[in-house]
C-alpha cells in the first residue's frame, strides 16, 4: 500500500491507522520513520496534493468527513493536521540526525582502519568535522539547450557551468561539454572514457532534453530532429549505452536533469512517453533523476538555474553522505515547485559512505608527505 501513491488513496482508513500507529508509538524505529515520510511524499506526488491537504485527508475520520461543513469539526481537523505535521517534522529531524551520525561514524571508522601509521590522511578526530578521502574523481558535465524551435531550453548551459565550477572547487577533474551535437557528444564521451579509465569515482551530470522511446531513455544532442521520432532514436544517445561503455570506475554517480519535457511527444507517435523510464543500475552506481520516472522537471526560465540544480548546489557541499544530500535536495525541490516535481534516485552503492565534498585529489595527499 505504501509503495504506490494511489494505493493509500484506495484505503484511507488503513493508511490513517498505520500513520497514527507510527507517530504515536514510543518504540518506533528508524525504518518506521523512513516508511512514514516516504509514504507521505509518494502519495502527495501521486495525488498532486500539498502536505497540508494530504495530512488533513489522512487525519479526518468518516464522521468528520460527513460533518466537514460544521465549524467545530473543521477546526478540530485543522488542529489534528497541525499536530501530525509537527510530528512528521520531528520524525524528519530524527531521521536526518540518525543518518548523519551513522555516516560520520562509518567514515571515521573506515579512515582509522585504512590510515597509515602517521595518520596523515585523516584531517580530524571529530565526527562533526570533515574527514577527507584522497581519490581520483573525474566528472563529465554536459549542458544542452540550443535545440531548434520550441524545444530550446534556457538553463542547461548555466546549470552545467555552475556544476562544473562546484566540482572544480572540490578538486575534481572536470570535462565540460556545452551545446553539443551528436558528433561532438560521442567524441566527448569517447575521450572522457579514456581520460577517466583509472578513476576511483566517475560522475556524469547532464542537463538538457532526455526522452523515453519505447521504454529506453535517450539523451538528446542539439541537432536531433524533434519532428521525426524514427530518426530521433538513431540520432540520440542511449543512456544505457553511456552507462555501459563510457563511464569507467567502480563507483559511478549520475545526475540527470533531463526530464524538462519530451519534445517528441508533440508528434503523437506511439512509443513516445512522458518523462524518463525507471532504470536498473549496476552495483556501485547511483542515478539521481531531477524528477521521478514519468514526471516532467521544471527548467526554471525565470531563474539562473533549474530547481534541481539550485537545490543540488545548495546541498552538495555539505559534510553529509550522498544519500542524505539527495534527500535534502528532494525536500528542497518539492518545496520550490509546490510539490509539482519530486527528484528520485536509483542506486546500488556499496561503500560505507560517500561524501562528495570531502574528497580531495590524490595529488593533495602527496603534498602532506
Amino acid at each position: 500500500m505504501y509503495l504506490r501513491g494511489d494505493g493509500i488513496a484506495k484505503d484511507t482508513a488503513t493508511a490513517r491507522k498505520e500513520l497514527l500507529k507510527v507517530t504515536t508509538s514510543a518504540e518506533r524505529g528508524q525504518e518506521w520513520v523512513l516508511l512514514t515520510l516516504e509514504a507521505i511524499e509518494l502519495w502527495m506526488a501521486g495525488a498532486g496534493l500539498s502536505r497540508a491537504e494530504a495530512l488533513t485527508h489522512l487525519m479526518v475520520s468518516d464522521a468528520d468527513l460527513q460533518l466537514r461543513h460544521d465549524g467545530d469539526a473543521v477546526d478540530a481537523n485543522k488542529q489534528r493536521s497541525k499536530n501530525l505535521e509537527a510530528a512528521l517534522e520531528k520524525l524528519s529531524r530524527e531521521r536526518d540526525d540518525a543518518e548523519m551520525r551513522a555516516a560520520a561514524a562509518l567514515e571515521v571508522a573506515r579512515q582509522i582502519k585504512i590510515a597509515p601509521a602517521d595518520n596523515s590522511s585523516v584531517k580530524t578526530t571529530s565526527s562533526r568535522e570533515r574527514v577527507f578521502q584522497y581519490l581520483e574523481v573525474h566528472a563529465l558535465v554536459v549542458g544542452n539547450g540550443t535545440y531548434g524551435g520550441s524545444a530550446r531550453l534556457k538553463n542547461p548551459a548555466n546549470d552545467a557551468k555552475a556544476i562544473s565550477s562546484k566540482f572544480r572547487e572540490f578538486g575534481y577533474n572536470v570535462t565540460q561539454l556545452i551545446d553539443v551535437d551528436r558528433k561532438r557528444f560521442v567524441q566527448g564521451l569517447t575521450a572522457f572514457s579514456k581520460t577517466a579509465a583509472k578513476a576511483d569515482i566517475v560522475i556524469l551530470f547532464y542537463a538538457g532534453h532526455g526522452v523515453q522511446l519505447f521504454g529506453t531513455n535517450y539523451l538528446l544532442p542539439i541537432d536531433v530532429d524533434v519532428d521525426d521520432v524514427a530518426q530521433a532514436s538513431l540520432q540520440s544517445i542511449s543512456l544505457n549505452l553511456v552507462l555501459e561503455q563510457y563511464l569507467p570506475g567502480k563507483t559511478r554517480v549520475v545526475f540527470l536533469d533531463a526530464c524538462r519535457d519530451n519534445p517528441l511527444s508533440r508528434s503523437g507517435t506511439r512509443g513516445v512517453s512522458r518523462g524518463l523510464a525507471p532504470i536498473s543500475v549496476a552495483e556501485g552506481t547511483l542515478i539521481a533523476y531531477s524528477t521521478r520516472d514519468g514526471g516532467v522537471a521544471i527548467d526554471g526560465d525565470s531563474e539562473p538555474n533549474s530547481p534541481f540544480v539550485s537545490a543540488l548546489l545548495n546541498h552538495i557541499g555539505q559534510n553529509e553522505d550522498i544519500a542524505v544530500i539527495l534527500r535534502r535536495v528532494r525536500q528542497t525541490v518539492m518545496s520550490m515547485t509546490n510539490n509539482r516535481q519530486t527528484p528520485w534516485e536509483y542506486g546500488s552503492l556499496t561503500a560505507d559512505s560517500l561524501i562528495l565534498a570531502n574528497i580531495k585529489p590524490i595529488r593533495e595527499k602527496e603534498k602532506l608527505k
